[in-house]
């Protein structure tokens, strides 16, 4: 009914060479686009992690929070610049909206603008008397702790960009925009004021730490911390220091599909 053993391990087989040879000529096709393939490598690697289970422990979003009460959520068009081709990203999305419409967020923190989509899904996704606060480096200033390699590139893409992509829309006024290094910025105005807090800046060990150590500080008993690109290569940062922050907060756990770790503040 199952099959035979000698069936499964030729299933087996057929499976690894299709996604081997088959994930190998699909790179060629990037040969004079290098950067496209090592985004498609990472890519890769992103998804056999998925599939491995490796890493944080999956909790799904339904055993956190009340979400089946939620209709609707609201989630930008992917295209352009602001969410990659990366199905994952657009679950990272809907997952960051729905937490926010579960908790009736009132205050909600960012660490990375960028061009602003973020900011803008946490704005749509909220009250309107909530308020949202997005916090990115000036693209000129010099970084306190030390950075990745792509968040030099995302700096590099932050100077070209010329407008948040919020600006004019019907949301923009409960967005207030900061400007400064996360890492000696003043978060006391915020101390156990924040509902959500987003984590998405630099993705280097040091920022990350950082960055949570400011979180917890702002977040109160019954927020939400959410970490953007865990488990995503070439920025290993998070997952290290992220597992480590699991011993001390040992529900601290991967939202299935995503690139999201969770943690509801205790």
């Amino acid at each position: 009914m199952f099959g035979t053993a000698k069936q499964w391990a030729i299933a087996a087989y057929k499976a690894a060479m299709s996604g081997i040879v088959g994930g190998n000529l699909a790179s060629l096709s990037f040969l004079r686009h290098p950067r496209s393939m090592v985004a498609y490598w990472q890519h890769c690697m992103f998804t056999w992690q998925l599939a491995s289970g490796n890493g944080l422990p999956q909790v799904q979003l339904h055993d956190l929070l009340p979400v089946e009460e939620i209709t609707d959520v609201t989630i930008l068009p992917t295209s352009g610049n602001f969410i990659p081709w990366d199905s994952s990203f657009a679950k990272d999305a809907m997952y960051l909206s729905l937490i926010c419409r579960a908790i009736h967020a009132k205050q909600v923190f960012e660490i990375g603008t960028l061009y602003g989509y973020t900011a803008f899904l946490l704005a749509l996704n909220t009250s309107e008397s909530a308020r949202i606060f997005t916090l990115d480096i000036p693209a000129d200033a010099g970084l306190a702790l030390n950075a990745t390699i792509s968040d030099v590139a995302t700096r590099i893409a932050n100077y070209k960009a010329n407008q948040l992509i919020f600006q004019g829309s019907p949301v923009e006024g409960k967005i207030t925009v900061l400007k400064g290094d996360s890492a000696n910025f003043d978060f006391s105005r915020w101390y156990g004021q924040i509902d959500v807090f987003f984590i998405d800046g630099s993705h280097s060990y040091e920022y990350v730490k950082s960055d949570t150590e400011h979180a917890l500080k702002c977040c109160h008993s019954g927020s939400v911390i959410l970490w953007h690109d865990y488990g995503r290569w070439g920025v290993n940062g998070v997952s290290k220091y992220l597992h480590k922050l699991s011993q001390q907060f040992p529900t601290l756990s991967r939202l299935p599909g995503s690139s999201m770790a969770v943690l509801r503040v205790p």
